[in-house]
């Protein structure tokens, strides 16, 4: 099997690890990756930052000052497209990809929702959970505080925080999951790759309704957000390529094996001559 290739390409390092212009008080809070085949790692944008970092250990697009935010609510957002790119070799594969965004400010008070999950691209799935609750199939960073603890379950199509009850004082307690909370959204991509294939998969955050499948946190109107409500969608998709050989193309054999031919007819012309 080939050496595993995580790539983030330069579109996605200017688009979305790049300063950009602020949209309320967006926020990047917590970015993370989990693939099929044991990398995984998690980044949360606090002074000192979940040390199993992933993708290019040696990059420093993840440090505190060029990552996805600085915990003053929207000086990075965040916004924008990862490109993604994986190719480990053929076989079936399942990767993942998890964001809190803090849309405004108190971040619990938050709801998602889950739109035309029926038009999906096939393998894409999403899911909506609470990202201060160290419970379910996904537990980021900042729900337990402990490197290493983070827990990157696939996505299961659930909106785990359909919410709409205020939660701006953090003093709603309902337990059906009424209560407005610190929303995270997940992306789940299911694939197969054959001989000479590989995947680029894409996630795109946007303040605008993309139409079709998306997941989406709303911050409501509240004493912080007077305004009108806050969104952010997150949509994805992937395609399947092959790597390019070097092998001429049938006609170029046609053209050779002429271009052979002929010299080959010269040369005996040239002997009859002599």
């Amino acid at each position: 099997m080939k050496q595993l290739t995580v790539v983030l390409s330069a579109a996605a390092i200017l688009s979305v690890f790049g300063p950009l212009a602020r949209a309320g008080n967006i926020d990047l809070y917590d970015f993370a990756i989990s693939t099929s085949t044991g990398i995984s790692g998690d980044w949360q944008d606090v002074l000192t930052t979940d040390p199993t970092l992933i993708i290019d250990p040696t990059s420093t697009i993840y440090s505190d000052t060029q990552c996805c935010g600085d915990g003053t609510s929207g000086t990075t957002p965040g916004l924008g497209t990862v490109n993604y790119t994986f190719s480990p070799g053929a076989g079936s594969y399942t990767v993942s990809m998890y964001f809190d965004y803090d849309v405004s400010i108190p971040a619990f008070n938050e709801f998602g929702t889950i739109n035309n999950a029926g038009s999906a691209q096939t393998g894409v799935a999403g899911e909506i959970f609470n990202s201060s609750l160290a419970t379910g199939n996904i537990v980021l960073f900042g729900a337990c505080g402990t490197p290493g603890c983070e827990t990157y379950g696939a996505a299961n199509g659930v909106n785990n925080v359909p919410g709409t009850t205020d939660n701006y004082l953090n003093d709603c307690s309902a337990t059906d999951g009424s209560c407005n909370a610190d929303v995270a959204m997940a992306l789940t991509y299911s694939f197969t790759l054959g001989a000479n294939q590989y995947a680029v998969l894409t996630a795109l955050a946007s303040t605008t309704d993309p139409g079709g499948f998306s997941l989406q946190t709303t911050h409501p109107v509240d004493p912080n957000n007077t305004a009108g409500a806050s969104n952010v969608y997150l949509t994805g998709s992937y395609a399947i390529d092959t790597v390019s050989t070097s092998t001429p193309e049938p006609s170029s054999w046609i053209l050779m094996g002429t271009a052979l031919a002929l010299f080959g007819l010269g040369g005996v012309s040239r002997k009859a001559r002599v």
